[in-house]
């Protein structure tokens, strides 16, 4: 993938956690932002951070960076709007390969269900 592209799939990621005002940056963190390049997919999709509504996001990106320098880029920009940066990240997408919800434990009034 070539270095605009980079760019551009950075830039639509960050601007992912701007159109949401429930979602914090701790939250956005955990969604996107590994800091190493050998993740299980499989695994990490199983997750309930990626259930949304009770059915499952099929596809998620990954930011491979420390945490810290993407709040950094985040940071220098004020309000809601779109984040460009010209430092290159590396991306991995993660595709769920199953429609099938995973089992997920709700607590209901201090009972698991």
């Amino acid at each position: 993938m070539c270095a605009k592209s980079l760019l551009l799939v950075f830039g639509i990621i960050l601007s992912l956690a701007h159109l949401s005002s429930c979602q914090t940056w701790e939250k956005f963190k955990k969604k996107h932002i590994v800091d190493t390049q050998s993740i299980n997919c499989d695994h990490v999709m199983n997750n309930s951070l990626f259930i949304v509504s009770g059915h499952c996001k099929k596809l998620n990106t990954f930011i491979v960076s420390q945490a810290a320098t993407v709040q950094a880029i985040c940071s220098s920009v004020p309000g809601h709007s779109n984040v460009s940066s010209s430092t290159r990240f590396q991306l991995i997408n993660c595709i769920r390969r199953s429609n099938v919800t995973p089992l997920v434990h709700i607590t209901l009034k201090g009972k698991v269900m």
